[in-house]
Order: C-alpha cells, then sequence, then structure tokens
C-alpha cells in the first residue's frame, strides 16, 4: 500500500469519512443561535468607529488585518 506524500495526496475527504450522529432540535437551535451571534459580533466589530484595524499581509490581493485595540464588550 502506498503511503500519501502529502495532504494534497489526501484532501479533500470524502463527504462520507466522519461519522456525525444526528443534532436534536435543541442542540440544532443552540449551534444557529451561536452562529447567528458571532456574525453579529463581527459585524459590529469591524464597523465599530472605536476599531483600529492593521494590516498584517496581503496573499494573492486578500488584506489580512488585525484590530490593533478590540472593543470592549459588556
Amino acid at each position: 500500500m502506498r503511503l500519501p506524500v502529502s495532504a494534497r495526496d489526501v484532501l479533500p475527504l470524502p463527504r462520507d469519512y466522519f461519522e456525525c450522529p444526528e443534532l436534536g432540535n435543541d442542540e440544532e437551535e443552540r449551534l444557529i443561535q451561536v452562529a447567528r451571534t458571532s456574525c453579529q459580533r463581527l459585524i459590529e466589530t469591524t464597523y465599530s468607529p472605536n476599531s483600529e484595524w492593521s494590516t498584517v499581509s496581503v496573499k494573492n490581493g486578500v488584506r489580512i488585518s488585525k484590530n490593533v485595540q478590540p472593543p470592549l464588550r459588556e
């Protein structure tokens, strides 16, 4: 059997590679709420007038930035 030389030889994994249990309704709703809250916080932080951004790098025309001083949260 030939072993993979690099991750490129084995990725992407097939869709059925992991066996994932079905989520219950409560768990699904909780994860949806976590996603919504995370997105809202990202938007608030990105558009906050108190945010100061610094460019970390630019790769393939995409600017990677870092919030120098994240706004304080309650």
